[in-house]
C-alpha cells in the first residue's frame, strides 16, 4: 500500500495527500476517534524521532516523526507547518481501535545512510499485528510519500484507517474539509484554509488503493 502526501501550490497554497485503506473488507466500523469540531488546534511535542526533506529544491516539503507517526508536515516553507498529525489506526472492526501514537511500540530508523528515507515499525503491544512504514519526500514535486505494510502476526484480519489532521498555514481556525471523487475515480480528503492572507492553503489526502469510507470533522 502506498500513501502520498501530495502538496500542490495554489498561489502560496499547499495540498497534502496520503493513503490508507481497510486491510479486510467487512462492514465498516465507526471511524476512529478524531478531534471534536471546533477543538483548539495545538502542535505535538518537540521530542522528535526524525526530521526529513527532499534532496532537491524542487520539493518544498519538510516533515517530522514522533511516537510512530508523521507528526507535522511543513509547506510551502520550513516556517509554515500545515499538517498537525498524520496517523494510522488499526482495528478488527469490533473489539479494539489502536492508534500508532498511544497503543503501539515504536522503532524509527534510516535503513540506508545515503538516503533521506525513514522507516517506522509500530508493533501492537499485545502482539497481534505490526505496521511497517517508509516515509520519504518526493524529490520531483511537493509530495510526501508513505508506503505502508500491515502484517497480521496472529492470522486475524485487520482494517487500516488514517487520521489526517491539517492545520493549514500554521493554524486550523479557518480550515474547511470535504471528500471529493467517487468509487470509480477514487476519493480524496481535501481541506483548504479559507482565511489565509496569501491566497489560500489546501491539502489533499489520496491513496492507492483508493480510500474507502471517509468522514470530515
Amino acid at each position: 500500500m502506498l500513501a502520498r502526501l501530495l502538496p500542490f501550490p495554489v498561489a502560496a497554497a499547499v495540498a497534502l495527500g496520503a493513503l490508507a485503506v481497510p486491510v479486510a473488507s467487512p462492514a465498516a466500523p465507526p471511524p476512529p476517534d478524531r478531534p471534536a469540531r471546533g477543538e483548539k488546534s495545538t502542535w505535538t511535542e518537540a521530542d522528535k524521532a526524525g526530521f526529513g526533506t527532499a534532496r532537491t529544491r524542487r520539493s518544498r516539503v519538510w516533515f517530522t516523526l514522533q511516537r510512530g507517526r508523521v507528526s507535522e508536515v511543513f509547506a510551502p516553507d520550513l516556517s509554515t507547518p500545515s499538517v498537525r498529525n498524520l496517523e494510522l489506526v488499526v482495528t478488527d472492526g469490533r473489539t479494539f481501535t489502536d492508534r500508532e501514537s498511544t497503543d503501539m511500540t515504536h522503532a524509527t530508523s534510516r535503513p540506508d545512510e545515503l538516503s533521506l528515507r525513514f522507516r517506522q515499525v509500530n508493533t501492537d503491544e499485545d502482539g497481534r499485528y505490526r505496521l511497517v512504514k517508509d516515509v520519504v519526500t518526493d524529490p520531483r514535486r511537493d509530495a510526501l510519500r508513505v508506503r505502508v505494510r500491515l502484517e497480521s502476526l496472529d492470522g486475524a484480519a485487520y482494517q487500516l484507517w488514517v487520521v489526517h489532521d491539517p492545520a493549514l498555514d500554521n493554524g486550523g481556525m479557518d480550515d474547511r474539509g470535504r471528500t471529493v471523487g467517487g468509487d470509480r475515480r477514487g476519493r480524496a480528503l481535501v481541506a483548504h484554509d479559507a482565511g489565509a492572507e496569501r491566497g489560500g492553503v489546501a491539502t489533499a489526502l489520496v491513496a492507492r488503493p483508493g480510500l474507502g469510507p471517509t468522514s470530515n470533522a
